[in-house]
């Protein structure tokens, strides 16, 4: 893969999907829907706003995480960004990986 430009304040991000059958997520959604509500009542609202962003990238993808960006988009500061990121590491949707380097999971290993 090629190096990646990114800026200082960025995090590497690299999206995992929940495995599914391929029709059901041509015909329906890229998010599987159950998927979506058990994380929905796991989370706090603003834990979920980030990972309703984090969780519109395709599978296997890898991009800098911007957090004025994120910020911008889902209407929070950078102080409730900063705790809803960390809550996606504490419920395990997002696993550490290396320096800066993040894998995001769209289901979490860790159970309630």
């Amino acid at each position: 893969m090629p190096e990646m430009t990114t800026f200082e304040n960025q995090r590497i991000i690299t999206t995992e999907k929940a495995k599914y059958e391929r029709e059901f997520l041509e015909v329906y959604s890229k998010t599987h829907v159950e998927n979506g509500y058990e994380t929905l009542n796991r989370l706090t609202p603003n834990a979920f706003k980030l990972w309703f962003y984090m969780n519109l990238n395709a599978d296997g993808y890898t991009y800098g995480l911007s957090k004025a960006h994120c910020t911008a988009i889902c209407g929070m500061s950078k102080n409730t960004y900063r705790k809803a990121f960390n809550e996606l590491v504490e419920c395990g949707y997002l696993i550490e990986t290396g320096a800066n380097h993040y894998r995001f999971r769209e289901i979490t290993q860790k159970p309630d």
